[in-house]
């Protein structure tokens, strides 16, 4: 038996998979969450954080790792009848996949800037989430100056910079914390900074680099320095130092697992340790699709909607997340749109609407507020709660890509019932989904295929037919309920080599230990009519306060931000 490990570090948890690579069968998972979860109002001190903040403390992800992985090897050994330790034995890789863009500012010797005294109550020394939304204006700063001398790689992101990415938030710590900024030997995505604790050595993967960091594939770089000097005069002279040159191609080995680290996992030394890559999109070679024309759609607190395609050159649409070269597969392009907020909605509304009756019911059925929500909306007809919801309770990516816009529902009367209110929030992310899909067709981008996982698919049914009917298309879900961390051991037994993993690439791999359920749903067509007329109310919504009223949204979340400070 041959075994991968597979580190997925999600936004709240981390999940370590053991992978069977001779009969793919995941032999045990181990999980853990972090300690101090996201800080979005306070530090650990109790110091209060500012609207849009998304903080977290990096060593919760390695103590969060080491239980995680105790716990699988655990796991596998009661599966296979042996010890945890010859478990451990017949690993032959390991990868990782990381949420992105989660940016840490980092020592020299590689420690995060927020473990030292000095910096433990300043927020910029933490490590700054994917939904790390403070860096709007640096973001906005960077999109102006890149329109205005009409930069060619901002073509490939749709003419957009989103908050959410690795410059806007560097520049914000340059601009708000410059004691940080200058304190700071390199700042790296937190997918990078775990290959180099485990490996000793710094990488950058292109995936995170193309989409999140302006990497340019073909021209191995970045944009040039007199771009960033023209957004912040100077800067450019430290920048590249702390945001080096050194990507590497996802899935490639790092380096090898340095004793230290065998030691704290249980683990043997000098495991080959492959480049990072992004959580969404490590989830794509567990699917076990490797055609032109697929698509993925990853569900989870946000969705990232994936399309591969074999084509020269790329095709230009505008509110477009990114299109990266290789960035999926090798030989394809990677086209990207994503929403900010779909599982948070969800669990937005449990944790602050839920009545206390739902509540009570759930507990005395034994189910969760989720399942309870879900068993009563699904009893709805299209519209018939007659509340309609924008799903921008996290902001907005693709299309419009400003995180200055908020939620909204429309409809609301005395009559509207909590499971009401929980369908359209459903909806609202599905028309989401379509929006995306209506973008790249719109621009003669071809899906033949649509997948999906996260666990949003796998455990909810009636939100997956509910996609599949308002969207139009079948779609196949992933057999995994633990996609990305599959993806990640599939790289990890990669890097591994053909010597020790038994695959001379990574489509070999992919074609042997991908897979997808059995069936698909299929849009009922019966609901065709309605879902399109609230589709067109979706529009017109998103229209009149995205693009005719946005300053509306704007005003609000200014008025609720300095209320907070």
């Amino acid at each position: 038996m041959k075994l991968s490990l597979g580190l997925d570090f999600g936004t709240l948890s981390v999940r370590a998979l053991l992978l069977d690579l001779e009969s793919g069968r995941e032999v045990a998972v181990g999980d853990c969450a972090y300690a101090h979860g996201v800080m979005d109002e306070a530090l650990p001190s109790g110091r209060r954080l500012g609207t849009d903040y998304a903080l977290q403390v990096p060593a919760d992800y390695l103590a969060a790792m080491e239980a995680a992985v105790r716990g699988a090897l655990a796991s596998a050994g009661e599966a296979l009848g042996v010890a945890p330790s010859e478990a451990a034995s017949k690993i032959v890789g390991i990868g990782s996949d990381f949420t992105s863009s989660t940016v840490l500012a980092l020592d020299a010797g590689g420690a995060p800037l927020c473990a030292q005294e000095r910096f433990s109550d300043e927020p910029h020394a933490y490590a700054k989430l994917w939904k790390h939304h403070g860096a709007i204006r640096q973001a906005e700063d960077l999109q102006a100056a890149a329109r205005l001398s009409k930069e060619p790689f901002i073509v490939r992101y749709g003419h957009c910079v989103s908050s959410e990415w690795l410059f806007p938030k560097v520049l914000e710590t340059y601009d708000l914390a410059p004691e940080v900024y200058e304190a700071a030997d390199s700042f790296l995505e937190g997918g990078d900074w775990i290959v180099r604790v485990l490996t000793g050595v710094e990488t950058r993967n292109s995936n995170s680099a193309g989409f999140k960091a302006f990497w340019d594939k073909d021209a191995q770089s970045y944009p040039p320095a007199a771009f960033f000097d023209s957004v912040r005069p100077g800067i450019s002279a430290s920048l590249f130092s702390k945001v080096r040159d050194n990507v590497r191609p996802t899935g490639s080995l790092a380096g090898l697992l340095l004793p230290e680290w065998a030691a704290r996992l249980g683990l043997p030394e000098g495991l080959p340790v492959s480049v990072s890559v992004m959580d969404a999109h490590a989830a794509f070679p567990a699917l076990g699709a490797t055609g032109t024309g697929s698509m993925m759609m990853i569900i989870g607190t946000s969705t990232c909607h994936e399309l591969m395609l074999a084509e020269d050159g790329f095709t230009d649409i505008p509110g477009m997340c990114g299109v990266v070269r290789d960035g999926l597969l090798p030989g394809f392009n990677n086209y990207e749109m994503a929403q900010a907020g779909v599982g948070d909605s969800f669990a937005w509304f449990v944790d602050r609407c839920l009545p206390a009756s739902y509540a009570q019911e759930a507990a005395a059925r034994g189910i969760g507020p989720h399942e309870l929500l879900s068993e009563k909306a699904a009893r709805l007809a299209p519209g018939e709660s007659g509340v309609v919801a924008l799903d921008w309770w996290n902001g907005t990516r693709s299309g419009l890509n400003d995180q200055n816009l908020t939620g909204v529902l429309m409809g609301l009367s005395l009559h509207t019932k909590p499971e009401g209110i929980y369908r359209a929030l459903l909806e609202a992310t599905a028309f989401g989904a379509r929006k995306m899909v209506s973008l790249f067709e719109a621009h003669g981008l071809l899906i033949e295929r649509l997948y999906a996982t996260g666990g949003i698919s796998r455990k909810s049914p009636f939100a997956m037919q509910l996609y599949a009917d308002i969207l139009g298309k079948p779609i196949y879900v992933a057999d995994s309920l633990e996609s990305a961390a599959r993806g990640a051991a599939i790289y990890g037994a990669v890097a591994a080599g053909e010597a020790a993993s038994g695959f001379y690439g990574i489509f070999d791999a992919v074609e042997k230990l991908g897979a997808v359920m059995p069936g698909r749903y299929e849009p009922d067509v019966s609901r065709k009519a309605a879902y399109d007329e609230l589709y067109g109310f979706y529009e017109r919504m998103a229209g009149f306060f995205g693009v005719q009223h946005p300053e509306m949204m704007r005003r609000l979340k200014g008025a609720v931000g300095a209320s907070r400070r």
